[in-house]
C-alpha cells in the first residue's frame, strides 16, 4: 500500500478545514489551538501514519477464488 500523509480527522471540514486545523494545532498562540487540541485528542502529525490503525479500519479483502 502506497502512502503519503495521514488522513484528516473526521469532520474537520475537508481539505480547507484540514489546512486550518494544521495551522491552529501547530501554533500554540492560535485562538483555536486549545479547542482543536482537545477536540482531536492531541497533536496530529500528518507525516506519521499508523499502519495498524489503517489495517484495522479497512474491510477485509475477499478471499481469492481458485
Amino acid at each position: 500500500m502506497e502512502r503519503q500523509h495521514r488522513a484528516p480527522p473526521e469532520d474537520v471540514g475537508g481539505l480547507p478545514g484540514f489546512e486550518l486545523f494544521l495551522d491552529a494545532v501547530a501554533d500554540p498562540d492560535h485562538e483555536d489551538h486549545d479547542h482543536l487540541m482537545r477536540w482531536s485528542g492531541g497533536a496530529l502529525d500528518p507525516e506519521t501514519i499508523d499502519l495498524d490503525e489503517i489495517q484495522n479500519a479497512s474491510p477485509s479483502s475477499p478471499a481469492a477464488e481458485p
